[in-house]
């Protein structure tokens, strides 16, 4: 008899991580067992190659239930897969096999360019802020959108993202006004989350809480904040972070277009990103022009931090700067840079009229979970 190999199965009705099986061939039939039993025809069955490193065999077939998918374990498992194969299979997966060979050679050709990277940055390594400028502007729009993209994919697979309540379509309305011309196709989410915050990913991706939005006292309040945020991912703020944060191997993978790994990082740091003071100014200076060129009243992005520091500070015990607030925290609001904003609106001439938003609507159509009941998009269990 056929030894059997061990296979990790995936398919949406299983745990997110899938389940350890068995896999063994007779004749034309793929036969999983151990903690479920299936039996499909080869011949239903694609290879595909994935991973991280693309260096991974997958097998998958779709049935009544939905799709299935299967790899092995680790190398060995992966040999024999190759081994016991059918005819049906062997061909491609062995097609698959040499994909993953040319993928190792891709990899030792990042590993020298980042060799040689490393060694000129090395010499510029004083003049970090200019390099970190630099190599973000190395980075294609088109890549830099597919970022966003694969960051977005995962933050739906948690739920709770909304893009057509009313107060996402202000979002969006509001949004679009700020954003007429950019180079980017920005997308809008609000997301069911309890915390005050919002954040921005690169290639037009801006994500406000619902919480944010309860927040503030009127649309052009939650227009000061789009703005700023807009702002980091026009001035490539965010991309600027990440070559900071993460390091010169993941500036490469995305320069070469590979973001798979690279989504999960950015997510990760998404909320909590803090890019400096020189940075966050920027944004808040371009933030106001971006306003008063859209006729949207600045006063409001002042307004705002003003707000978030007086609960701070309530909170706080006379503290504005002992920031717990999510948005504070990613922002920090010191009463320096809340002046230098004030100065920014008085300095700026604007035939600004306030936003023709029903604003009791839009908070109208937030509806926060009551307590046991899942994000919007995740199953009741």
């Amino acid at each position: 008899m056929q030894p059997a190999i061990s296979v990790r199965v995936q398919a949406s009705s299983l745990p997110k991580a899938g389940v350890v099986a068995t896999l063994r061939f007779v004749g034309e039939s793929l036969i999983v067992e151990g903690p479920l039993s299936l039996r499909v025809a080869t011949a239903q069955v694609a290879v595909r190659v994935g991973g991280f490193d693309d260096d991974q065999l997958f097998l998958s077939w779709e049935d009544s239930s939905g799709a299935w998918s299967l790899m092995p374990v680790d190398k060995l498992a992966q040999a024999a897969l190759l081994a016991a194969a059918p005819p049906g299979l062997a061909t491609p997966l062995r097609k698959g096999r040499l994909q993953a060979g040319r993928q190792n050679l891709k990899w030792k050709a990042v590993l020298a360019s980042l060799a040689a990277l490393v060694l000129g940055l090395g010499l510029l390594v004083w003049q970090l802020d200019g390099v970190e400028r630099w190599l973000a502007a190395k980075v294609s729009v088109k890549t830099e959108q597919k970022l966003g993209e694969a960051a977005i994919k995962q933050l739906k697979q948690d739920g709770g993202l909304d893009q057509d309540s009313t107060a996402a379509k202000a979002v969006a309305e509001i949004g679009g006004r700020l954003t007429q011309g950019s180079r980017y196709q920005y997308q809008w989410f609000v997301k069911d989350e309890d915390s005050i915050n919002a954040f921005a990913m690169p290639g037009g991706v801006v994500v406000v809480h619902r919480a944010l939005i309860e927040a503030a006292d009127s649309p052009e309040q939650l227009a000061g904040v789009l703005a700023h945020e807009v702002q980091h991912i026009e001035q490539r703020h965010i991309l600027q972070h990440m070559i900071r944060s993460a390091g010169l191997a993941l500036v490469l993978g995305v320069t070469m277009g590979d973001v798979s790994a690279i989504a999960s990082v950015l997510l990760h740091s998404a909320g909590s990103m803090q890019h400096g003071r020189t940075l966050e100014a920027q944004a808040d200076s371009e933030g106001l022009n971006a306003l008063v060129a859209s006729g949207i009243p600045p006063a409001g992005m002042a307004e705002f931090f003003r707000k978030m520091m007086a609960e701070e500070a309530r909170k706080n015990g006379g503290d504005p700067e002992a920031a717990s607030f999510d948005f504070l925290s990613s922002h920090p609001a010191t009463a320096e840079r809340l002046a230098a904003i004030e100065a920014g609106i008085e300095a700026r001439s604007c035939d600004c009229k306030p936003l023709a938003l029903d604003w009791v609507a839009v908070k109208a159509s937030l509806k926060p979970r009551t307590e046991g009941e899942p994000a919007a998009g995740k199953p009741k269990v």
